[in-house]
Protein backbone atom coordinates (compact mmCIF):
# COMPACT_ATOMS: atom_id res chain seq x y z
CA UNK A 1 0.00 0.00 0.00
CA UNK A 2 1.34 3.67 -1.16
CA UNK A 3 1.76 5.99 1.73
CA UNK A 4 0.52 9.33 0.68
CA UNK A 5 2.08 13.02 1.52
CA UNK A 6 -0.16 13.81 3.74
CA UNK A 7 0.61 10.46 5.82
CA UNK A 8 4.08 11.46 5.81
CA UNK A 9 3.55 14.83 7.08
CA UNK A 10 1.60 13.62 10.08
CA UNK A 11 4.29 11.15 11.09
CA UNK A 12 6.94 13.40 10.32
CA UNK A 13 5.13 15.84 12.59
CA UNK A 14 3.84 13.18 14.83
CA UNK A 15 8.14 12.33 15.07
CA UNK A 16 9.67 15.79 15.46
CA UNK A 17 6.71 16.82 18.16
CA UNK A 18 8.30 18.26 21.42
CA UNK A 19 6.04 17.73 24.67
CA UNK A 20 4.89 21.05 26.16
CA UNK A 21 7.28 20.62 29.35
CA UNK A 22 9.87 19.97 26.77
CA UNK A 23 11.02 16.51 27.91
CA UNK A 24 9.99 13.34 29.20
CA UNK A 25 10.58 13.61 32.62
CA UNK A 26 8.04 16.64 33.03
CA UNK A 27 11.13 18.87 33.51
CA UNK A 28 11.83 22.11 31.26
CA UNK A 29 14.53 21.67 28.82
CA UNK A 30 16.76 24.83 29.00
CA UNK A 31 18.64 25.90 25.56
CA UNK A 32 22.38 26.21 25.53
CA UNK A 33 24.02 29.33 24.68
CA UNK A 34 25.12 28.09 21.00
CA UNK A 35 21.13 27.67 20.70
CA UNK A 36 20.65 31.18 22.49
CA UNK A 37 22.29 32.94 20.00
CA UNK A 38 21.91 31.01 16.75
CA UNK A 39 17.95 31.34 17.53
CA UNK A 40 18.38 35.28 18.44
CA UNK A 41 17.10 34.88 21.45
CA UNK A 42 19.38 37.74 23.03
CA UNK A 43 19.38 40.60 20.25
CA UNK A 44 22.01 42.37 21.12
CA UNK A 45 24.48 39.73 21.71
CA UNK A 46 23.69 37.98 18.61
CA UNK A 47 23.42 40.89 17.03
CA UNK A 48 26.86 41.77 17.78
CA UNK A 49 28.44 38.33 17.00
CA UNK A 50 27.02 38.34 13.67
CA UNK A 51 27.79 41.68 12.95
CA UNK A 52 31.74 41.43 13.85
CA UNK A 53 32.04 38.26 11.84
CA UNK A 54 30.27 39.75 9.18
CA UNK A 55 32.74 42.66 9.31
CA UNK A 56 35.94 40.17 10.10
CA UNK A 57 35.25 38.32 6.75
CA UNK A 58 34.08 41.40 4.81
CA UNK A 59 37.37 42.94 4.85
CA UNK A 60 39.12 39.72 4.47
CA UNK A 61 37.83 38.17 1.66
CA UNK A 62 36.89 41.24 0.26
CA UNK A 63 38.91 44.09 0.54
CA UNK A 64 41.98 41.43 1.62
CA UNK A 65 42.73 42.88 5.05
CA UNK A 66 44.74 40.10 6.61
CA UNK A 67 42.92 38.32 9.31
CA UNK A 68 45.76 39.17 11.88
CA UNK A 69 45.62 43.05 11.31
CA UNK A 70 41.45 42.98 11.35
CA UNK A 71 41.65 41.11 14.60
CA UNK A 72 43.93 43.30 16.17
CA UNK A 73 42.23 46.51 14.72
CA UNK A 74 38.86 45.53 16.02
CA UNK A 75 40.71 44.65 20.24
CA UNK A 76 42.59 47.62 19.75
CA UNK A 77 39.26 49.54 18.61
CA UNK A 78 37.37 47.76 22.19
CA UNK A 79 40.27 48.66 24.21
CA UNK A 80 39.79 52.51 23.33
CA UNK A 81 35.85 52.67 23.99
CA UNK A 82 36.21 50.84 27.38
CA UNK A 83 38.83 53.34 27.92
CA UNK A 84 37.16 55.99 27.05
CA UNK A 85 33.72 54.98 28.58
CA UNK A 86 35.26 53.99 31.82
CA UNK A 87 37.29 57.59 32.56
CA UNK A 88 34.29 59.58 31.10
CA UNK A 89 32.36 57.22 33.50
CA UNK A 90 34.27 58.52 36.78
CA UNK A 91 34.07 62.06 35.98
CA UNK A 92 30.32 61.65 35.77
CA UNK A 93 30.28 59.86 38.91
CA UNK A 94 30.14 63.10 40.85
CA UNK A 95 26.35 64.38 39.13
CA UNK A 96 24.55 60.89 38.48
CA UNK A 97 25.58 58.47 40.95
CA UNK A 98 27.69 55.70 40.80
CA UNK A 99 24.75 53.40 40.76
CA UNK A 100 23.40 55.09 37.66
CA UNK A 101 26.57 54.15 35.41
CA UNK A 102 26.13 50.96 33.87
CA UNK A 103 29.08 48.75 33.82
CA UNK A 104 29.42 46.48 30.38
CA UNK A 105 31.09 43.49 31.23
CA UNK A 106 31.15 42.32 27.62
CA UNK A 107 29.47 38.81 28.12
CA UNK A 108 32.92 38.01 30.11
CA UNK A 109 30.66 36.08 32.97
CA UNK A 110 32.83 33.77 34.71
CA UNK A 111 32.99 29.85 34.76
CA UNK A 112 30.50 28.42 37.22
CA UNK A 113 32.54 24.69 38.75
CA UNK A 114 29.36 23.59 39.59
CA UNK A 115 27.51 24.04 36.41
CA UNK A 116 30.83 22.70 34.20
CA UNK A 117 31.15 19.58 36.41
CA UNK A 118 27.60 18.74 36.16
CA UNK A 119 28.17 18.80 32.35
CA UNK A 120 31.67 16.87 32.25
CA UNK A 121 30.14 13.00 32.67
CA UNK A 122 27.44 14.03 29.42
CA UNK A 123 30.88 15.41 27.60
CA UNK A 124 32.41 11.60 28.33
CA UNK A 125 30.16 9.91 27.20
CA UNK A 126 29.49 12.18 23.76
CA UNK A 127 33.58 11.43 23.09
CA UNK A 128 33.16 7.78 24.12
CA UNK A 129 30.74 7.21 21.99
CA UNK A 130 32.31 9.58 18.97
CA UNK A 131 35.59 7.60 19.45
CA UNK A 132 33.95 4.44 19.39
CA UNK A 133 31.89 5.64 16.02
CA UNK A 134 35.07 6.61 14.65
CA UNK A 135 37.24 3.22 15.50
CA UNK A 136 34.46 1.68 14.28
CA UNK A 137 34.54 3.11 10.85
CA UNK A 138 38.33 3.08 10.63
CA UNK A 139 38.46 -0.64 11.57
CA UNK A 140 36.19 -1.24 8.85
CA UNK A 141 33.75 -3.27 11.22
CA UNK A 142 31.29 -2.61 8.73
CA UNK A 143 31.76 -2.56 5.45
CA UNK A 144 28.63 0.15 4.51
CA UNK A 145 29.45 2.41 7.05
CA UNK A 146 33.06 2.37 5.89
CA UNK A 147 32.16 3.15 2.35
CA UNK A 148 29.08 6.17 3.50
CA UNK A 149 32.30 7.25 5.40
CA UNK A 150 34.44 7.10 2.05
CA UNK A 151 31.81 8.76 -0.08
CA UNK A 152 31.27 11.77 2.79
CA UNK A 153 35.34 12.37 3.15
CA UNK A 154 35.10 12.24 -1.12
CA UNK A 155 32.50 14.82 -0.89
CA UNK A 156 34.42 16.84 1.56
CA UNK A 157 37.60 16.94 -0.40
CA UNK A 158 35.37 18.14 -3.86
CA UNK A 159 33.63 21.25 -1.70
CA UNK A 160 37.55 21.78 -0.36
CA UNK A 161 38.55 22.10 -4.01
CA UNK A 162 35.61 24.57 -4.70
CA UNK A 163 35.40 26.74 -1.82
CA UNK A 164 38.46 28.34 0.13
CA UNK A 165 38.73 27.38 3.69
CA UNK A 166 37.44 31.47 4.85
CA UNK A 167 34.63 31.26 2.29
CA UNK A 168 33.17 28.11 3.67
CA UNK A 169 33.32 29.00 6.83
CA UNK A 170 31.62 32.38 6.08
CA UNK A 171 29.23 30.42 4.08
CA UNK A 172 28.33 28.06 7.07
CA UNK A 173 28.32 30.92 9.85
CA UNK A 174 25.52 32.29 7.95
CA UNK A 175 23.93 28.91 7.68
CA UNK A 176 23.94 29.02 11.07
CA UNK A 177 22.59 32.29 11.95
CA UNK A 178 19.83 32.25 9.17
CA UNK A 179 18.52 28.82 8.67
CA UNK A 180 17.48 28.05 12.40
CA UNK A 181 15.45 30.86 12.87
CA UNK A 182 13.61 30.67 9.53
CA UNK A 183 12.88 27.14 10.30
CA UNK A 184 11.45 28.26 13.60
CA UNK A 185 9.41 30.59 12.17
CA UNK A 186 8.08 28.50 9.43
CA UNK A 187 8.44 25.25 10.89
CA UNK A 188 5.20 23.61 9.65
CA UNK A 189 5.02 24.82 6.26
CA UNK A 190 9.18 23.64 6.04
CA UNK A 191 7.99 20.10 7.54
CA UNK A 192 5.25 19.85 5.64
CA UNK A 193 7.28 21.02 2.09
CA UNK A 194 10.14 18.49 3.39
CA UNK A 195 7.91 15.48 3.69
CA UNK A 196 6.16 15.85 0.17
CA UNK A 197 9.64 16.43 -0.99
CA UNK A 198 10.94 12.72 0.37
CA UNK A 199 7.76 11.13 -0.79
CA UNK A 200 8.22 12.20 -4.12
CA UNK A 201 11.92 11.28 -3.53
CA UNK A 202 10.83 7.91 -2.40
CA UNK A 203 8.72 7.80 -5.40
CA UNK A 204 11.07 8.63 -7.91
CA UNK A 205 13.45 6.12 -6.47
CA UNK A 206 11.30 3.08 -6.21
CA UNK A 207 10.34 4.27 -10.01
CA UNK A 208 13.57 4.29 -11.13
CA UNK A 209 15.08 0.87 -9.29
CA UNK A 210 11.70 -0.49 -10.98
CA UNK A 211 13.14 0.45 -14.79
CA UNK A 212 16.85 -0.49 -13.84
CA UNK A 213 15.63 -3.78 -12.59
CA UNK A 214 13.32 -4.00 -16.00
CA UNK A 215 16.25 -3.37 -17.92
CA UNK A 216 18.86 -5.11 -16.34
CA UNK A 217 16.73 -8.59 -16.80
CA UNK A 218 16.04 -7.02 -20.35
CA UNK A 219 19.88 -6.97 -20.74
CA UNK A 220 20.62 -10.24 -19.30
CA UNK A 221 18.24 -12.08 -20.86
CA UNK A 222 19.42 -10.85 -24.34
CA UNK A 223 22.93 -11.03 -23.39
CA UNK A 224 21.85 -15.10 -23.00
CA UNK A 225 20.55 -15.22 -26.12
CA UNK A 226 23.38 -13.88 -28.01
CA UNK A 227 25.74 -15.98 -26.15
CA UNK A 228 23.77 -19.16 -27.03
CA UNK A 229 23.45 -18.28 -30.83
CA UNK A 230 27.29 -17.10 -30.95
CA UNK A 231 27.64 -20.55 -29.10
CA UNK A 232 25.27 -23.14 -31.36
CA UNK A 233 27.22 -22.74 -34.47
CA UNK A 234 30.76 -23.99 -32.47
CA UNK A 235 28.79 -26.71 -30.43
CA UNK A 236 27.13 -28.24 -33.48
CA UNK A 237 30.35 -28.30 -35.27
CA UNK A 238 32.07 -30.02 -32.51
CA UNK A 239 29.75 -31.85 -30.90
CA UNK A 240 31.12 -35.58 -32.49
CA UNK A 241 34.51 -35.11 -31.01
CA UNK A 242 32.51 -34.20 -27.67
CA UNK A 243 30.94 -37.53 -27.61
CA UNK A 244 33.97 -39.40 -29.05
CA UNK A 245 35.90 -37.89 -25.73
CA UNK A 246 32.89 -38.71 -23.53
CA UNK A 247 33.12 -42.24 -24.30
CA UNK A 248 36.41 -42.65 -24.13
CA UNK A 249 36.12 -41.28 -20.21
CA UNK A 250 33.28 -43.50 -19.78
CA UNK A 251 35.51 -46.67 -21.03
CA UNK A 252 38.64 -45.74 -19.23
CA UNK A 253 36.94 -45.14 -15.90
CA UNK A 254 34.69 -48.40 -16.50
CA UNK A 255 37.81 -50.53 -16.58
CA UNK A 256 40.10 -48.90 -14.44
CA UNK A 257 40.55 -50.78 -11.00
CA UNK A 258 38.66 -49.55 -8.29
CA UNK A 259 41.19 -50.44 -5.50
CA UNK A 260 44.76 -49.42 -6.53
CA UNK A 261 46.40 -51.13 -3.96
CA UNK A 262 44.03 -54.84 -4.54
CA UNK A 263 45.27 -54.18 -8.64
CA UNK A 264 49.07 -54.23 -7.30
CA UNK A 265 48.55 -57.25 -5.14
CA UNK A 266 46.91 -59.14 -7.99
CA UNK A 267 50.01 -57.92 -10.45
CA UNK A 268 52.42 -58.65 -7.52
CA UNK A 269 50.58 -62.73 -6.92
CA UNK A 270 50.40 -63.13 -11.09
CA UNK A 271 54.25 -62.95 -11.20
Amino acid sequence: METTADEVVTKVNETMAVPPTGGPTGEVLEETFVEKVVLWRDLKLSGAIFGAVNLICILTLFLKYSFLSVFSFLVMALLVASFLFKNAAKLLEGHLGKDNIPQPSFGLEPFQAEAIQAKVPQIVDFLNENITKIRDVVTCKDNKTTLKALGATFGVYLVGRIFPDLVLFYLLFLAAFILPKVYELNKDEIDKAAAQAQARIAEESAKAYKIAEERTREYSDLASKKLNDTASPYLEKYQPQLDTLRQRFSTAAVSAPADPKGAAAAGTKTE
